[in-house]
């Protein structure tokens, strides 16, 4: 797609992703990151809910050009993510900037995510930016 197409999909929400977070799930990810504090077992890492984020359909987006680089996420927690929970998470295509100069075409890309949990309660928020270059 163009940068103008692209703009034109600003403020678009893609399909909401259920992600059902399980005990073992929560030790799978504590395993993986060498982590074996006993806290793990009553609620599950931050980090394993921005992980669960990529198990969603979120957002589908062509990018522009082939390259891609993740510039980074801003998370906000406002509930603790438990075993049995089902995050509810739901992202929304907010804006794109066109970064092109004479060293090359590039844009930035913002996606923001909601993700709540199976009582309908805001867990956390989520501001996640990508630059595609080409």
């Amino acid at each position: 797609p163009t940068i103008q197409e692209l703009k034109g999909m600003t403020g678009k929400r893609g399909k909401e992703a259920v992600v059902e977070i399980d005990r073992t799930t929560v030790r799978r990810f504590c395993d993986s990151i060498g982590d074996a504090n006993s806290k793990w077992q009553q609620e599950a890492p931050t980090g394993l809910l921005f992980a669960a984020m990529f198990f969603g359909t979120g957002f589908p987006v062509e990018f522009p050009f082939l390259g891609i680089v993740d510039l980074g996420s801003d998370v906000e927690f406002y509930k603790p993510v438990r075993p049995g929970d089902a995050i509810t998470t739901a992202t929304e295509f907010s804006d794109i900037q066109d970064k092109s100069n004479e060293k090359g075409r590039r844009v930035f890309m913002t996606f923001k995510s909601t993700h709540k949990n199976q009582d309908g309660e805001l867990v956390a928020a989520s501001t996640s930016r990508l630059m595609s270059f080409g």
